[in-house]
């Protein structure tokens, strides 16, 4: 294999390089052979398989494979290369396990597709590959739906993607006849998840509901098994894993498999030569302009060395600055042409299919004919059959120079890659890894090569930090996929499925069905509009009717041809027109429209982006003529392809969020307008301290056009005012930086949550809402996110990541020099609110206390009761009940008269008893007192219930727990509540003063008329009891609180 670093330096290239470790799991003294004595046979024609047979195991699939056999659930968790398919699958043909392998599209399962088959069929098992589109194929080879179901159901492994499963349950919910997978799942297994990692929030929350569906669906106890490299929390999945199918579950851990790596940056050519020339240039300037440069860039020009590590930064401060300087050297095609002689593949990824189409064009005109079948270019504009022809040709060595703009980047493994280059960087580091994961993934590869040869905007905005932080950049660790066992999407498919399903709505919970009434799905035994509407909708990568939004591009010779469908939430995000598809090289120009209100959209229709285009359509017009006024302000020649090509110009739909106020609930989301935001040419210089940032301005480019369409779905939300004198801009900033913390601290992905600032009026709203279900906006700590961001402390890389989040924000952030302090306060400021709207602060001992906010969902009521005598002779009383269960207070006033209790406290202890029933536990501030009043009183069989809880530990003495926790010998409530600033509008002073003007009033009239003057203190006791009840609840959570806090810090 070719060197770069001989090519570069051959050529003349100064370039940055670092060398990346190789990888290898624990090998075991095993070999698949004496797994799978069938690859022994002498009959045995297939290479790759031969070759197989001889390899010995890793450590982490021989763990696997005996959890499996043992009859455990696996979740597998190793890095790329790493063989987790031949974890499960030489357990299922080995033991003939009847298996459901569940990949995110048939497209991504190709390659390992072939695999199982190979294997199979030296067994004689049949492997079956079924989605929407082979079902069509296949039936019109089989000729009858009959014949489709017999083939599936006789096979051993059966391929599927989710949204193909989905839909197959739905059938088997309602006609399980319709469903051709039904009679095999009823005998499955083994379920595999794999490729885990590509899966959003909403779509985990799906799919392990699917799970628990097909489970209650089916007779069969199927194994789990999930293959993934991200997962954060696999303990937690495989508690959840066993509580679907009561198997014991075991986590198992593997290394990636990769080779030694070379990182080449492409610098430019003969550096020493620029070098001095911009010495000159920048010894002119200070010496005409008087200005003093910052420390690091007279250190660049005073060392070149540290020139050469910097030189995309100190150029852009030069040209910032107005100085002439030449441009570097960097031609993509003479680097590309030396691999053409290489044993593997180089594969060139490109920011858009044009620039990919460009030069490949460039690199065939420089070879002779016999030559050129070495370079080919692969995206979807060109047909399936030719691009598998290309990956062939590719596999084969036929193809040693491949060109695409994104296909390649994730799920096919062609094999013989064995350098990428990155004509371009992508914006995010996870698409860089999906890029750089294609290469060097077999073991006779001795070593591969990563090639960054910078051509946009965006690659020189981040290393004009420097290559240092470049690199760190690519060290940043991938975004973690999350599981979140108690995500409320999945609680609203499961209770919808089991609401709908004959089979299974004796299984819908009480629970279920309120939280369904409560969303507005169902209305007595009945599906509302509304829940007709959600079900229908219920499918699993969006939340829409099962089909897409058909894509035309017309060429400028008049003609049409269908580019992939789009999601109908893609149409609202980036499909309106005027926004520039990136996929296709092309710009909207209009929607088809239908339907009643004519208002439904059939079809986006697209041409490819250039001056022509814009110019046929008024709107585009409008907008390409202020794009041209701000061009040749900047003394440039409008050129919106050449400025699409390298990154300066973007398009984003501006949409009107309606998100839950405050939890789980409906979005609605509508394209409200088209920006185009326009990068400036030159860059702007800032000195701070000792260090010089470069960044470039932004101009915003509204287009006229008429937008169409709405996407709804369910998820998480808040909103939040503000205080009135709240900085929008400031709290931006923070939110920004917030969202860098989550992203680097908990490896929470960008744009998991959303936040958007308002004023309306004088009144500032902040809202924040999830994209896709994930939960987090519940389940986060953010007690643990305020304390994260007090001891974080933010890096040169964090400027980058700023900028990634909000670009607007960042602008405003460096105007203010970058102030990291500010923008942690601000953040913290953000926090403070998203914890007041889920806890409730108090203080204890001169600190700030978060508890929760009182809830059903925490199985708790706090009790007392208030007995007042009126007459011991003649046993005649006053008394209240009272229980708070987090959510809502329910009290009884009564009177005992010669041992006869009102009616009301049967209501009331019946209420108590459904509260005990459904699993609450009881609080009571003293037993000693609850049951002396309730003795006096005469609730004889409440007592013996509250007995009855005691003796399950199921009833709480607070009085007790403080008097522990706190050391206090004394611990009265009112005395309490004061100190931690609870609040108290009724006392039990103001009880005393209504009790003895009750006692007062009743001395000259009879006993039967007592209750006629007790209405004052009844109002009293009640509001007093409800104050009481709420105040011991969150007594008990702080308590709780300072356990945690303390048993954390042991």
């Amino acid at each position: 294999m070719t060197q770069s670093s001989k090519i570069l330096g051959a050529l003349g290239y100064d370039y940055y390089t670092f060398k990346e470790s190789g990888e290898v799991p624990e090998r075991v003294d095993l070999k698949f052979k004496d797994i799978l004595a069938e690859l022994s046979l002498p009959s045995l024609n297939d290479e790759y398989l031969k070759t197989m047979a001889e390899k010995r195991l890793f450590k982490h699939q021989l763990e696997a494979l005996r959890k499996l056999s043992q009859g455990y659930n696996v979740i597998l968790r190793s890095g790329t290369g790493s063989g987790k398919t031949e974890a499960w699958l030489f357990y299922a043909i080995k033991n003939v396990k009847r298996t459901l392998a569940i990949y995110p599209t048939l497209a991504l399962a190709n390659d390992q597709l072939q695999r199982l088959k190979r294997y199979s069929e030296i067994l004689g098992l049949n492997v079956v590959a079924i989605d929407a589109k082979r079902k069509e194929e296949l039936y019109k080879r089989l000729g009858s739906r009959v014949k489709l179901r017999r083939l599936i159901a006789q096979a051993n492994i059966v391929i599927t993607n989710p949204a193909f499963l989905l839909n197959e349950l739905k059938k088997m919910g309602l006609y399980p006849e319709k469903s051709i997978l039904s009679v095999f799942l009823r005998e499955v297994d083994l379920i595999v998840l794999d490729e885990f990692d590509f899966y959003g929030p909403r779509e985990i929350a799906i799919l392990f509901s699917m799970i628990r569906v097909l489970r209650d669906l089916v007779s069969s106890n199927f194994q789990l098994a999930l293959l993934t490299a991200t997962l954060e929390n696999a303990n937690e999945v495989a508690k959840l894993f066993s509580q679907i199918n009561s198997r014991p579950s075991a986590v198992i851990e593997g290394k990636a498999f990769k080779v030694k790596n070379f990182v080449y940056v492409v610098l430019g050519k003969d550096l020493c030569s620029l070098w001095k020339h911009i010495r000159t240039a920048f010894e002119e300037y200070s010496r005409v302009r008087g200005e003093e440069l910052a420390p690091d860039v007279l250190e660049a020009l005073e060392d070149f060395e540290k020139f050469r590590r910097d030189v995309f930064k100190i150029l852009s401060v030069a040209e910032g600055l107005g100085l002439d300087v030449p441009r570097l050297e960097l031609d993509p095609v003479e680097i590309l042409q030396n691999y053409l002689n290489d044993e593997g593949v180089t594969l060139v990824f490109t920011r858009s299919i044009a620039r990919a189409e460009e030069i490949c064009r460039r690199l065939k005109l420089r070879l002779p004919l016999q030559l050129q079948e070495r370079v080919a270019v692969h995206h979807h504009l060109i047909s399936k059959t030719l691009r598998e022809q290309i990956e062939e040709g590719a596999r084969k060595g036929r193809v040693k120079v491949l060109f695409s703009p994104r296909t390649l980047s994730q799920g096919i493994d062609i094999g013989t890659i064995v350098r990428v280059v990155h004509i371009g960087l992508p914006d995010n580091v996870r698409e860089y890894w999906q890029r750089e994961g294609r290469k060097g993934r077999r073991e006779e590869i001795e070593f591969s090569e990563t090639i960054v040869i910078p051509s946009t905007r965006w690659d020189r905005d981040l290393l004009s930090r420097g290559v240092e932080t470049f690199r760190k950049w690519i060290k940043l660790p991938l975004e973690k996929t999350i599981v979140n066992p108690n995500n409320k999407y999945s609680y609203l498919f499961e209770a919808l499925f089991k609401f709908i399903s004959p089979m299974l709505r004796d299984k819908l919970s009480e629970d279920e069905y309120n939280f369904l009434r409560e969303l507005g799905l169902v209305s007595g035994a009945e599906l509302t509009r509304r829940g007709k509407d959600v079900w229908r909708k219920m499918n699993f990568y969006e939340f829409s009717p099962p089909y897409g939004i058909k894509r035309i591009k017309m060429t400028k010779e008049g003609e049409q041809y269908y580019l992939e469908e789009i999601s109908h939430c893609d149409l609202v995000e980036r499909f309106q027109p005027g926004c520039i598809d990136y996929t296709s090289d092309g710009i909207v120009v209009l929607h088809n429209t239908g339907g009643r209100s004519g208002r439904v959209v059939t079809a986006v229709m697209e041409e490819p982006l250039g001056e022509g285009t814009l110019w046929r359509y008024g709107p585009l017009a409008e907008a390409y003529e202020e794009y041209a006024k701000i061009k040749r302000s900047w003394k440039e020649e409008p050129n919106i392809f050449r400025d699409y090509a390298y990154g300066r110009i973007h398009s984003e739909v501006i949409c009107v969020v309606y998100p839950p106020k405050g939890g789980f609930g409906r979005l609605v989301k509508i394209p409200n307008r088209v920006i185009w935001f326009l990068r400036g040419p030159k860059p702007i210089v800032k000195t701070l301290a000792r260090k010089t940032i470069v960044f470039r301005d932004l101009k915003a480019i509204e287009v006229p056009t008429i937008t169409n369409g709405r996407y709804t779905d369910y998820t998480y939300g808040r909103t939040i005012e503000l205080d009135p004198a709240e900085n929008p801009m400031i709290m931006r900033i923070g939110l920004a930086y917030l969202m860098v913390v989550l992203r680097k601290v908990y490896g929470i992905p960008f744009e998991t949550i959303m936040y958007s600032l308002h004023k309306i009026g004088e009144k500032k709203l902040l809202i924040l809402h999830e994209p896709e279900s994930a939960g987090l906006l519940e389940s986060l700590d953010w007690l643990g996110v305020s304390k994260a961001i007090r001891e974080y402390n933010a890096e040169e890389l964090d400027e980058i990541l700023m900028l990634e989040v909000d670009e607007n924000a960042y602008l405003d952030f460096v105007s203010l020099d970058l102030n990291w302090n500010l923008a942690k306060e601000a953040a913290l400021r953000v926090v403070e609110y998203l914890l007041l709207q889920e806890k409730i602060m108090l203080s204890l001992k001169g600190r700030k206390v978060y508890v929760p906010r009182p809830s059903r969902a925490l199985k708790l009521a706090t009790f007392d009761v208030i007995e007042l005598p009126f007459s011991e002779e003649l046993k005649v009383s006053f008394f209240a009940l009272g229980v708070f269960d987090g959510e809502e207070v329910t009290l009884s006033t009564g009177f005992k008269e010669f041992l006869i209790v009102s009616a009301e406290s049967e209501d009331f202890e019946r209420s108590i008893r459904n509260l005990i029933n459904k699993g609450f536990r009881v609080m009571v501030f003293s037993k000693d007192s609850v049951y002396e009043n309730l003795t006096k009183i005469g609730l004889k069989s409440f007592i013996a219930t509250l007995k009855g809880l005691e003796h399950m530990e199921s009833i709480i003495e607070l009085s007790s727990l403080i008097k522990k926790q706190l050391n206090l010998e004394l611990a009265p409530l009112e005395e309490l509540e004061k100190a931690l600033g609870l609040e108290r509008k009724v006392s039990l002073s103001d009880v005393l003063r209504e009790y003895s003007n009750s006692l007062r009033r009743i001395k000259e009239v009879p006993v039967g008329k007592w209750q006629k003057f007790t209405q004052y203190l009844g109002r009293t006791l009640r509001e007093y009891l409800e104050e009481s009840l709420k105040n011991m609840y969150l007594i008990y959570l702080l308590l709780l609180s300072e356990e945690d806090t303390s048993g954390a810090q042991q």
